[in-house]
């Protein structure tokens, strides 16, 4: 994983699967998270949810379930599940975790608008900011999303409007294409959110 050979950690995840009864609870939820992080890195979600569902019963007793929370809702929205991404996505308590708090927030954004919510949808990226700002977070990805997403959602509206802005949908593409390139933890260069936003804008450039 942390060589980035994905297709090769995903293959040794597997092949752990195989021994799960002989590993205790602790050793098990941590290995399905870090599976399932890879297989969101390969972007083969449908496999990490099948994961997560077949190992659920275990993982929601877990002093961890707030990280399966955030990121399956993503592999949820990926996969067009929104009911499910609905379903699953808890808003968690900023005095647990800040920046589990604001993915959770990030999340909600993006499932008001996809359900047409738009007003809904600006109302949280608002709210993120100010949660930003109030906590102090360093995660400059979230502020990153909440600031392009807010652009995006103004010029997203209809066809007529996106096609009068193509010269700033592709500024927002250069934008988030570069922030993929930025990999440190710090930055959150590989945030699932940023990457949910390039694939809309790109899907935009090329109808």
């Amino acid at each position: 994983m942390l060589q980035a050979e994905n297709l090769l950690a995903a293959n040794y995840f597997r092949e752990s699967l195989k021994n799960i009864d002989s590993l205790d609870d602790k050793m098990i939820i941590k290995g399905l998270y870090n599976f399932i992080s890879t297989l969101i890195k390969l972007e083969d979600f449908k496999t990490a949810i099948e994961l997560y569902e077949t190992h659920e019963s275990k993982i929601i007793k877990s002093n961890i379930i707030d990280l399966f929370y955030c990121i399956v809702t993503m592999c949820y929205i990926f996969a067009g599940e929104i009911k499910k991404a609905e379903s699953i996505n808890t808003i968690i308590d900023s005095n647990k975790s800040v920046g589990n708090f604001l993915y959770s927030r990030c999340n909600l954004a993006i499932i008001h608008f996809i359900n047409n919510e738009t007003e809904l949808a600006q109302n949280e990226l608002i709210n993120i900011n100010q949660s930003i700002n109030y906590h102090k977070n360093q995660d400059k990805a979230f502020f990153d999303f909440a600031s392009i997403f807010k652009s995006y959602i103004q010029i997203s509206h209809s066809t007529s409007l996106i096609k009068s802005n193509i010269s700033k949908l592709k500024e927002m593409e250069m934008k988030l294409l570069e922030n993929s390139k930025k990999s440190n933890v710090s930055y959150g260069g590989d945030s699932l959110h940023l990457f949910w936003l390039l694939k809309q804008i790109q899907s935009n450039l090329v109808s």
